[in-house]
């Protein structure tokens, strides 16, 4: 690969997800069970991801909740060992259909652990969970914000490096994001009848719930209730588009499919390339691809915006834009 310094200079440009685990600690040299963890459950050689924020209850206990596409999964009996081992429940279904399974677990290192999750019914199945670095509250967000003023229907998006925009009659940064298991704050300046008013959010997660208040100089100023959007940003990229792309050594022109939420391709004169790791971050359709450009190989990563029948957004490399790209949808 070349130097972002070359690039700029010459270039152009879960399935079924299972049950996971916890860990522990009170004091500084144990490891912490409370936040977010990414968890690989071993289903007989097949690897399945599943989420768990690990929360600690106002009685000094702990609990937690796991995401899947079953639904959202409350732990059950969490019996926590400080920095060496956790176990607990959980039920997936009710009634005779109800799948029951119980995980032993240990530390592997402060954000690590692995374990076996145990079911009657499915068997013994290894589990490896490391500490998330991804943000839980990445998306957009439907905001209702209740006040003295009235109800406003507002939107938050939350980029997975913890920057982000609330959207009132303009496009408002947020800053000093934090999640901390359940616990969320960040801070926003908005616009109110003419005054810049600076605000904090502090409330708290769960699954695609939030919920809070605003608060200013320390006194509540609004009721905020959030769900996460039903928008499929993938599903909204599907299709064939025209690639038109800026760079600074000239245009660059390719076409584009996107064929499904994990498969894609960039039809150029070199040759076609890959997509991988097609996703959403925020409000913006994602992926990666490694270009062929005058007989070299350049990864690059596009990140925009899919509005109707255009997607327009950046080409990134080193987490530097590179190219402006430009993308219209083509007639079938």
């Amino acid at each position: 690969m070349k130097s972002l310094k070359f690039w700029t200079r010459t270039a152009l440009v879960p399935a079924w997800v299972l049950i996971s685990m916890g860990a522990f600690a009170q004091d500084a040299a144990a490891p912490d069970p409370v936040g977010n963890w990414d968890v690989i459950v071993d289903m007989g050689g097949t690897p399945l991801n599943a989420a768990l924020v690990v929360n600690k209850n106002d009685d000094g206990s702990f609990g937690g909740t796991l995401k899947s596409p079953l639904g959202e999964l409350a732990l059950q009996k969490v019996d926590y060992k400080p920095g060496e081992a956790i176990t607990f429940g959980a039920t997936i279904g009710e009634g005779e259909q109800a799948i029951t399974f119980s995980f032993d677990g240990k530390f592997t290192g402060p954000d690590s652990f692995e374990g076996t999750l145990v079911s009657p019914t499915m068997g013994n199945m290894p589990v490896k969970a490391t500490r998330a670095t991804g943000n839980p509250l990445a998306g957009v967000w439907d905001i209702l914000s209740d006040s003295q003023l009235g109800k406003f229907e507002r939107k938050l998006v939350v980029y997975k490096d913890g920057t982000g925009k609330y959207i009132t009659d303009a496009d408002n940064a947020i800053s000093e994001l934090k999640v901390d298991g359940a616990n969320v704050t960040f801070k926003v300046t908005i616009s109110a009848q003419g005054t810049e008013l600076p605000l904090t959010f502090k409330g708290t997660l769960a699954a695609d719930a939030l919920n809070g208040n605003f608060e200013a100089d320390g006194s509540p100023m609004a009721v905020v209730t959030g769900t996460k959007s039903k928008v499929d940003i993938v599903a909204a990229a599907l299709g064939k588009w025209t690639f038109e792309a800026e760079t600074p050594a000239g245009p660059y022109s390719a076409d584009l499919t996107i064929e499904s939420a994990t498969a894609g391709k960039l039809h150029a004169e070199e040759g076609d390339a890959d997509l991988r790791n097609i996703g959403s971050d925020g409000d913006k359709f994602t992926y990666d691809v490694s270009v062929n450009y005058q007989g070299q190989i350049y990864d690059v990563t596009f990140s925009g915006v899919v509005t109707g029948d255009e997607m327009n957004g950046d080409l990134l490399m080193a987490g530097a834009p590179v190219a402006t790209v430009k993308c219209k949808k083509a007639a079938n």
